[in-house]
């Protein structure tokens, strides 16, 4: 059983103003700032451990404790971030969630430090005064005097102090400044790298950004109520189409001709009441498409074959008799697919045959993977991988697969979890069976709905033996097939 967290639902969090401002994948804006962050805290922790030297060469113990711990801090955060370079690297769902909560660990970090700097400022002043007094009493300086060249003077006591004094406060003012900015940027980051994960969650977020525009193609809104009262016959009387060819009722002064009656407006009001519209051509909604004409082929061997054709019509010899066939409801593991394409005409045939007596002996040629376009109409259809737009997540739990697909550049996993996205514009999909029987279970959902668990093998030694389908709306779908075991699962089986 998968240990996916679920696909979150709902209103997006309030680090999601993210994804509105950036709507790609945040991956190599979390990996660059996970650098920077790296380097930036790594100089931090070297700067505190050399100073642990130079305290005790110059007598300050009380100091030592302190940069221990700003070093211990900084070493954290530096730790961290590498661990975010790996998480991001690899894109591993449980990596990624573990560091986007030690990103907030990381921000406390910098932030205590950042006190600690204050603290030590406020706490041990008078001590810092007197060291930076005693150290520039009776130093050199150099006074500027702009285009008159400068002078030097040596500092006294009282000056030295009122220099120091002006160090110092600058330092606490830049001290309480990068704890502002510090503690900023890091939830800022941390809202980042929580943004992604949710990306990790639901990529169609990001692939196929919804907006209230898709709902209404979707047709996922209820309907209008009915007007109130009783619904207006279709018979009622109304007045005749204009004649062109009839001579108007008037004269030119707008009197009424004498000849002209209203028998004809009335005789079509009559006529018309015993009438009503004619019915829109084609079949109701609700019902499915109708078969066509024309009694079903008996073939040798198999019986009710079934086809599905796309493409430019043509004469195709293995399909030229099935192509006439009637749609016949056939139930899933009933029967088989077998398609043939002829480059020539440019034209894809696809056969369903009842498993009764067997198959033809003649044999069809077999095409596996996701096809754009899929809906019985004779159309252009492109039969390509790179026309489904397959989407791998995470892309290195997915391999090159060298014998699925005919060599096609598809892709194969073995990890439970991965899975891939791909869109299509159709109203039939199948998913048909693998006679590899090491291949393991997998999940469709389609455009977010329920998914269904499917075997992606069939003990059977049948070709390409429907395990799976589905009819939807016609129109344009998104696909999530998604690995629920540690064995192969690959989409070159999905139609």
């Amino acid at each position: 059983m998968s240990t996916r967290p679920p696909i979150p639902q709902g209103n997006p969090p309030t680090y999601a103003f993210v994804t509105r401002v950036y709507r790609r994948s945040l991956r190599p804006i979390v990996i660059i700032c996970a650098v920077t962050s790296a380097i930036w805290t790594l100089l931090w922790y070297v700067s505190n451990f050399q100073d642990i030297n130079n305290d005790q060469d110059n007598s300050l113990p009380q100091f030592v404790p302190f940069d221990i711990a700003l070093g211990a801090l900084f070493m954290g955060a530096f730790a961290i971030e590498l661990f975010g370079v790996f998480a991001a690297t690899t894109q591993r769902l449980p990596l990624v969630r573990f560091y986007s909560f030690l990103t907030l660990l990381a921000a406390l970090f910098i932030a205590a430090a950042q006190i600690i700097q204050i603290v030590l400022d406020f706490k041990y002043k008078s001590t810092l005064l007197n060291m930076c007094v005693e150290a520039n009493t009776g130093s050199t300086i150099i006074v500027p005097h702009g285009w008159w060249g400068s002078t030097r003077r040596i500092l006294t006591q009282p000056e030295a102090q009122s220099f120091c004094k002006s160090i110092l406060n600058r330092n606490i003012f830049a001290d309480f400044a990068w704890l502002i900015v510090s503690s900023i940027l890091a939830l800022l980051f941390a809202s980042i790298v929580f943004a992604f994960y949710r990306q990790l969650l639901d990529p169609a977020s990001m692939a196929y950004p919804r907006a209230p525009s898709d709902q209404v193609r979707m047709q996922t809104f209820g309907a209008y109520p009915p007007p109130a009262g009783a619904p207006r016959p279709y018979n009622e009387d109304y007045v005749p189409p204009y004649d062109p060819h009839k001579l108007p009722g008037y004269d030119a002064q707008g009197r009424a001709t004498p000849e002209e009656k209203d028998e004809p407006k009335q005789a079509w009001g009559a006529e018309a009441s015993q009438q009503q519209f004619a019915p829109p051509a084609g079949p109701p909604p609700s019902q499915q498409y109708a078969p066509p004409a024309g009694p079903p082929p008996q073939a040798s061997g198999a019986s009710n074959p079934t086809v599905h054709k796309w493409g430019i019509p043509g004469d195709l010899s293995k399909t030229r008799q099935a192509m006439e066939a009637a749609r016949s409801p056939l139930t899933k593991k009933d029967r088989s697919l077998a398609s043939t394409y002829d480059l020539d005409e440019g034209c894809v045939a696809l056969a369903e045959y009842r498993n009764r007596s067997g198959l033809e002996d003649e044999t069809a040629i077999a095409l596996p993977g996701p096809m754009s376009g899929l809906h019985p109409t004779y159309q252009d259809i492109r039969v390509a991988y790179s026309d489904a737009d397959v989407m791998y997540f995470p892309e290195l739990e997915w391999k090159d697969s060298i014998s699925g697909g005919g060599g096609a550049g598809i892709k194969i996993t073995y990890n439970a979890s991965a899975y891939l996205l791909f869109n299509f514009t159709g109203s039939h999909i199948w998913y048909y069976g693998d006679l590899t029987t090491d291949h393991g279970d997998c999940s469709f959902a389609i455009d977010d709905g329920a998914p269904a668990v499917v075997s992606t093998y069939y003990k059977y030694m049948l070709p390409v033996q429907v395990l799976w389908e589905q009819e939807v709306s016609p129109g344009p779908h998104v696909v999530k097939i998604t690995n629920l075991e540690d064995k192969p699962v690959t989409v070159a089986s999905f139609m």
